[in-house]
C-alpha cells in the first residue's frame, strides 16, 4: 500500500547518495497519478511518504536544525493518554509526532490513536524509530544487510536498492500454497520480513531491536448483561465512525448481503451523511437481492449495482499482483475494475471499508462453541487447527500439481509451519479457544485479508470496523457470545430491528429466525446439484452459484479469453522451468477444471505466483 519508506545507513555515506536511493524508492511507489510524495535525506538517514494527500495535512516534517524528521502513513485520528496537542494544529500530525518523540523517545508510537505506520529519524543519535498500530493492518516490510536497514509499506520500493538480495523463500511459497497465505513474518523474499503489529523497532548502525508495546490478553471477561454491552458498543462505535469519516465530501460503503455493510451504512446515515453504496456481482445474485431490500429500508439515495465481467480478471490480474506485492491468489483483482465504476474523486472520498468485520471488534470469533473447553491435548489442538484451515490439505491429490522436489518440501512444511507459528500464541491465554482466535487474527486476518484489500491503493481507505477501542471491547466480551455472531445479532435486534428482519446472506434467514434443517439440507443439495450438473455435462452446462458474487469456476469454462490467459501463463516454459509446478499434474488440473471441476482458486494461486516472479524477481 502507499505509505512511508526509508532507511538508515550502517556504513559511512553521503547525502547525495542517500537522496538518490530515497528518490528511487519513491519512484517505485509513485504508480498512481493521484499520489503525491516527498522525501528527505542526510548522510545518515532518509525517509519519505507517498499516497493520496489529505488537504492541509503534514505527513512528513523535517527539523533541519535538530537533524530530526518524522513521517506517517495511514491515519492518525488523535493522541492517547491525554497527550497534549500543544501548539500544533489539528493537521500538523507529523510535527506533533516529532515533538512527542523529543519528549519521550520511542514511546511516541504508543501515543498515536489511529491506523498507521510511523517513523522518526534522529541523525544526531544515529537512530531510527519505526512502529505500527496494534494490529499492523497497513503492511510494513523491512530488509537488512551489512550496509542498510531499509523499510517500506510496499516491497517493490525495496527493489530500488542495487544490492537487494532477490533470493526466494521456498518455505513462504509452501505456506502460500498450504494455507493460502504466508504465516508469521515471512514473505516471498528470504531477506524481507513483515513488520509485526504492536511493535516498535529501534534501529542504529550497530543494532536492531524490536520491542512489543501491545499484545492480546483475555484476562477480564465483562460481567455486564447483553443489553448493557449493546449500549456500550453503540457509544463506542458512534465515536469511531465520526472520527474516521471526519469532514469527507463523499463516503463509499460497499453494500453486500452481510451484516457488516448494513451496520456501517446505518451509522453513516445517522451522522447525516448520504453514502454512495455499491453492490457487485452477477444479476440475480443473493447479494443484490438483500442489498436492494436494505437500500429500500434505509431509503438510500445512492445505490448502484456493478455487474462483474469475467474479462476484468484478465485486465486486472498483473496489476493486482504488482500493487499487492503478490502473496495472495489473484481472485480479488476484480476489485480494481469494480472500483473504476464508482466515478468518484479518490482525493475527496472516504472509503469506509468493512473488511475487518468479525474478530477484533464485536462481530464473531475464529473459534466455535466446541472449542471452549478446559483442556485439550496438544495433538488435538493441532488437529483442530488443521480442520479449521479449510480441512487437511496435506493429501496426495492436492500436491499432484507441484514439481516432485517442491512437492515433498511443501508437504513436510505444512506441519512444521503450523507448529512453529501456533506456539507463539501460548502466552495470550491458558485457554485454547483464545490461542486459536489470535493465531487466525495474526495470520488469516492480518496476512490474508490485508493482502486481499486492494482498495487501499485507490482510496482514502478507512477500516470502519477496526479501532483500538473496539479491540479492547472485543477482548472483554464473554467467549460464549462471540461465536456465530450471537452478540452482533443482539445488537441488530435492539438498535436496528428493521435491518435485523432482512435476510442475512450467511444463514439464508433473518436474525429473528434460525435456519431450519430443511433449509440447510436444501442449500447443501443445491451446491451438490450445481457441481454434478457441471461434471456430468463435462463442463458444458454451468449453473451460477447465486449465493456468492464471483463465478470463477464457471467463467473459466465459458469465457475463452480468461481460460486462455490462465492456461497459457501456467503452461509457459518459463513457468514450468522454475521448479514449482509439474506439467502433467497441472495439465490434469486444468482439464478437470474445464470439465466441470471447481478448483479455479488453485489455478489463480499459481498464476499469481508466476506473475510475481516475472515482475519482482526476473530482471
Amino acid at each position: 500500500m502507499p505509505g512511508i519508506f526509508g532507511f538508515i545507513c550502517k556504513r559511512p555515506s553521503d547525502t547525495e547518495s542517500n537522496q538518490r536511493l530515497i528518490d528511487a524508492m519513491m519512484a517505485k511507489m509513485s504508480y498512481n497519478d493521484e499520489f503525491e510524495g516527498a522525501a528527505w535525506a542526510d548522510e545518515q538517514c532518509a525517509i519519505g511518504n507517498v499516497g493520496l494527500p489529505v488537504e492541509g495535512e503534514q505527513r512528513l516534517v523535517v527539523n533541519r536544525d535538530e537533524r530530526r524528521a518524522a513521517a506517517f502513513s495511514g491515519y492518525i485520528y488523535g493522541w492517547k493518554d491525554n497527550t497534549a496537542q500543544g501548539t500544533h494544529g489539528r493537521l500538523d500530525k507529523a510535527g506533533r509526532l516529532l515533538s512527542i518523540y523529543k519528549e519521550i523517545g520511542a514511546e511516541c508510537v504508543r501515543k498515536i490513536d489511529g491506523s498507521f505506520n510511523a517513523v522518526v529519524v534522529d541523525s544526531n543519535k544515529r537512530q531510527l524509530i519505526l512502529g505500527t498500530d496494534r494490529m499492523g493492518h497497513r503492511q510494513l516490510y523491512y530488509y537488512e544487510d551489512d550496509a542498510y536497514f531499509l523499510f517500506a509499506t510496499e516491497i517493490k520500493a525495496l527493489l530500488a536498492y542495487e544490492r537487494f538480495d532477490r533470493s526466494v523463500d521456498r518455505r513462504a511459497i509452501a505456506d502460500y500454497f498450504n494455507f493460502s497465505y504466508c504465516l508469521g513474518d515471512r514473505t516471498f523474499f528470504e531477506r524481507v520480513k513483515r513488520f509485526p503489529g504492536g511493535y516498535v523497532a529501534i534501529v542504529t548502525p550497530e543494532n536492531t531491536s524490536f520491542e512489543r508495546y501491545w499484545d492480546f490478553h483475555f484476562d477480564h471477561e465483562s460481567t455486564s448483561s447483553i443489553p448493557e454491552l449493546v449500549e456500550e458498543l453503540d457509544t463506542i462505535y458512534r465515536g469511531v465512525i465520526r472520527k474516521q469519516i471526519g469532514d469527507a465530501k463523499d463516503v463509499i460503503v460497499p453494500l453486500s448481503g452481510g451484516l457488516d455493510s448494513r451496520f456501517i451504512i446505518a451509522h453513516v446515515l445517522d451522522m447525516g451523511i448520504e453514502p454512495h453504496c455499491f453492490t457487485h456481482g452477477v444479476p440475480g445474485c443473493l447479494d443484490l437481492k438483500v442489498a436492494e431490500e436494505v437500500a429500500s429500508t434505509l431509503n438510500l439515495k445512492h445505490h448502484r449495482f456493478v455487474d462483474i465481467q469475467p474479462q476484468w480478471f484478465v485486465e486486472s490480474h498483473d496489476r493486482f499482483v504488482y500493487l499487492t506485492d503478490g502473496m495472495v491468489n489473484a481472485n480479488p483483482c476484480m476489485l480494481l475494475a469494480i472500483s473504476a465504476q464508482y466515478g468518484l474523486s479518490a482525493r475527496s472520498t472516504v472509503f469506509a471499508n468493512g473488511i475487518f468485520g468479525g474478530p477484533t471488534n464485536f462481530g464473531s470469533s475464529y473459534f466455535r462453541a466446541y472449542d471452549i473447553v478446559d483442556h485439550m491435548s496438544h495433538e488435538d489442538q493441532i488437529r483442530n487447527l488443521r480442520r479449521s484451515l479449510f480441512g487437511d490439505l496435506a493429501t496426495d491429490e492436492s500436491y499432484e500439481k507441484f514439481a516432485p522436489g517442491f512437492r515433498e518440501m511443501a508437504r513436510t512444511q505444512y506441519g512444521i509451519s503450523l507448529e512453529e507459528e501456533f506456539v507463539k500464541y501460548r502466552g495470550v491465554s491458558e485457554r485454547f479457544h483464545h490461542q486459536k482466535d489470535v493465531f487466525f487474527i495474526r495470520n488469516r486476518l492480518t496476512r490474508f485479508m490485508n493482502q486481499v484489500d486492494c482498495n487501499r491503493y485507490l482510496w482514502h481507505d478507512h477500516f470502519a470496523l477496526y479501532d483500538d477501542a473496539l479491540l479492547d471491547f472485543y477482548l472483554r466480551l464473554p467467549s460464549k457470545i462471540k461465536c456465530s455472531r450471537k452478540f452482533f445479532s443482539e445488537y441488530f435486534k435492539t438498535k436496528l430491528p428493521e435491518l435485523a428482519r432482512i435476510t442475512y446472506q450467511g444463514t439464508g434467514v433473518n436474525l429473528y429466525e434460525k435456519p431450519s434443517a430443511w433449509l440447510q439440507r436444501r442449500r447443501k443439495w443445491t451446491r451438490q446439484f450445481r457441481y454434478y450438473v457441471g461434471r456430468l455435462s463435462a463442463g458444458k452446462i454451468n449453473l451460477y452459484d447465486l449465493s456468492t458474487y464471483y463465478q470463477y469456476d464457471q467463467w473459466f469454462r465459458t469465457h475463452k479469453p480468461l481460460r486462455e490467459f490462465v492456461t497459457s501463463l501456467l503452461l509457459d516454459r518459463k513457468t514450468l522451468d522454475r521448479g514449482y509446478v509439474d506439467r502433467d499434474g497441472l495439465t490434469k488440473l486444468i482439464s478437470w477444471q474445464k470439465r466441470g471441476g471447481n478448483n479455479f482458486g488453485a489455478l489463480s494461486a499459481m498464476s499469481s505466483l508466476e506473475s510475481w516472479f516475472r515482475q519482482f524477481v526476473d530482471r
